[in-house]
């Protein structure tokens, strides 16, 4: 398009309409009606639309700009839409323009109907989720009251069975005491020989050590370790954590357990109250002598464990009976055939002074399952606790695929519990099982000593 030069200015084809309009444009300047104040300046304005119809005006009569001006025209945000109510009169619409209005009217129509049907549509969903959590809420109340009613008759019947066994224990315990009393006072030796064989009673020759499990309860972990340690500080054998977790998770894995310490009644004392602590004072014996039998009652569900302290160098296993054997020192203990075939683990009690016994009124019984809960937390494998003992196990005798087993188990449960994780568990495990085992073989003490740098407790036994 070519460029718009001022010396290009054509001259208005009407002289006379040109100087009426200019002369109308001058008297559109009046003063103002309002008085002003005194000294205000007055300065023409110039109106912006006709400075922009002069400018039009004067393009326009170049017939090049034309088509650039009407371009611009058009391309303005409205225009279309002002125009053409001007250029085309009304009623007079085209063909194609009266088919558009009627598509958009068919179209706004059925925009109108699909917004209907859309809150008919939400309301109708609105209402199948109301009547359906309704639906739900009161199938939801009426099976929560049928489980609470249920739960009430079970936890009923389990009180009245827990009381029917109760009674049941009872006569029992006054049963089994009468017909002690019969076999060795009253009776001839040819009955007690028959109720012997019939497997009621214990036999002839002897006393009979009776370990009666009674009934208890499941708690955690966390409650079996206060308890334990609760009773040793009232006591006076105030025992560490991990010395109660230690304990607690022998008598868990392990039927045959050394124990040893300055003396044997200390180590009877402090035995009795962890039973006493934990309800298992009726299930827990001392036999002190070869002619007391120990004997277990009819196995019960969640019944406490039966303990049996003894020492006599009688190392005979009894079926579902934890044996702990006491000796003076660890020598007693592995100086015996049954050690080379079944490595248990010894404990050692540091502990000098006496030990009170702790009163047992009041204490809830723990089942003996409850010492399965210090398996719970575990996150530590066989793999793992193998790799760490690579280098023990490497130059140490082997221990009893029993023995490793219950190990293994020892070292899984307490590293969960005890402070210091794995590595505390290890180095309990070093000592109850390695340490005796290397004491039995008699092995060369300075092979293990820098392999025992990270295990303070079994490096200061070792070197004691």
């Amino acid at each position: 398009v070519p460029c718009l030069h001022a010396h290009l200015r054509p001259q208005p084809k009407n002289k006379l309409q040109e100087v009426v309009a200019n002369q109308w444009r001058v008297a559109r300047y009046e003063p103002p009606a309002d008085s002003l104040p005194a000294g205000t300046t007055m300065r023409q304005v110039d109106n912006p639309v006709e400075n922009a119809c002069q400018s039009l005006q004067s393009a326009w009569q170049v017939s090049e700009a034309q088509t650039q001006l009407m371009d611009f025209i058009l391309s303005l945000d409205g225009m279309r839409a002002k125009l053409e109510p001007r250029m085309i009169p009304a009623g007079c619409k085209t063909p194609l323009q009266k088919a558009m209005i009627r598509h958009l009217e068919d179209l706004e129509a059925e925009r109108l109907a699909a917004l209907i049907e859309l809150d008919k549509a939400k309301n109708d969903v609105e209402a199948f989720r109301k009547s359906s959590l309704a639906a739900l809420s009161e199938k939801t109340r009426a099976e929560c009251t049928h489980l609470s009613a249920e739960k009430e008759a079970h936890e009923s019947s389990i009180r009245q069975m827990k009381e029917q066994l109760n009674a049941l224990t009872a006569q029992r315990d006054e049963l089994l005491a009468r017909l002690d009393d019969l076999q060795h006072s009253v009776l001839p030796a040819a009955l007690s020989k028959a109720i012997t064989e019939a497997q009621i009673a214990a036999p002839v020759n002897g006393i009979p050590l009776r370990m009666n499990q009674t009934t208890g309860i499941q708690v955690g972990a966390e409650e079996l370790i206060n308890r334990v340690m609760t009773a040793m500080a009232a006591s006076g054998a105030a025992f560490t954590r991990n010395e109660v977790v230690a304990l607690l998770a022998l008598l868990a894995v392990c039927p045959r357990i050394g124990l040893t310490a300055a003396t044997p009644a200390v180590a009877a004392t402090v035995m009795r109250n962890v039973a006493a602590s934990l309800g298992w004072l009726d299930s827990y014996a001392q036999q002190v002598s070869p002619e007391q039998h120990p004997m277990t009652t009819l196995a019960l569900v969640d019944t406490t464990p039966a303990i049996l302290l003894t020492a006599l160098p009688n190392y005979a296993p009894l079926p579902a009976v934890t044996k702990i054997l006491l000796a003076r020192a660890s020598a007693h203990l592995i100086r015996n055939a049954a050690y080379d075939t079944d490595s248990w683990p010894i404990l050692s009690l540091s502990i000098a002074h006496t030990v009170s016994e702790v009163a047992a009124d009041g204490v809830t019984a723990v089942s003996a399952n409850s010492l399965q809960s210090l398996f719970e937390k575990s996150f530590v494998t066989n793999e793992q606790i193998d790799a760490v003992l690579a280098d023990l196990t490497a130059v140490l005798s082997p221990l009893s695929g029993r023995a490793n087993s219950e190990m293994h188990r020892f070292i899984i449960a307490c590293a969960a519990w005890m402070d210091g994780g794995l590595s505390a568990a290890c180095d309990w495990a070093i000592l109850l099982w390695f340490l005796p085992n290397v004491e039995r073989n008699q092995r060369n003490i300075t092979l293990l000593q820098p392999l025992l740098q990270e295990y303070p407790l079994s490096l200061a036994k070792l070197l004691s």
